[in-house]
């Protein structure tokens, strides 16, 4: 633990398999929330906005996700550190379970992730699994 630069009290809460993975699906949700690499040239017209009161909320307007805070950002930089710790193939599951989980309330979308890597759901979920329960046994034989 002392290699990822951690405090003693952010260790204590990796010890916790759900903290754990909780830290990818934040992270995933940071990254989202993050500026672009690199930013369109904004437009020079005003945008077009209802004349009359009732016709609020039927606009095309769509709310824009708020900015990251410092603590997603530490959660995210602590996620970045232990997806080194990981053999790549864990790494590549890990992150597209916790970005296909990102602002959903039922978690990852285990048959589209599936689909895509040509496996069954549950083969996908138990490799998930096994990955994330090697990540906490490598973090806890290091303390």
């Amino acid at each position: 633990m002392n290699r990822l630069g951690l405090s003693r009290e952010k260790a204590d809460q990796l010890r916790d398999i759900g903290v754990l993975t909780a830290i990818f699906f934040d992270a995933a949700e940071t990254e989202r929330r993050l500026p672009p690499a690199y930013r369109k040239k904004p437009g020079v017209a005003w945008p077009d906005y209802p004349d009359e009161k009732v016709a609020y909320g039927y606009t095309d307007a769509v709310a824009r996700l708020s900015p990251a805070t410092t603590k997603d950002i530490e959660h995210y930089e602590i996620a970045i550190k232990l997806t080194f710790l990981m053999p790549e193939d864990d790494r590549k599951l890990v992150w597209a379970v916790a970005h296909s989980a990102a602002f959903r309330l039922r978690g990852p979308r285990w048959r589209v992730l599936s689909r895509v890597m040509g496996i069954a759901p549950a083969t996908a979920k138990r490799r998930f699994e096994k990955a994330i329960l090697s990540l906490w046994g490598y973090l806890w034989s290091q303390c």
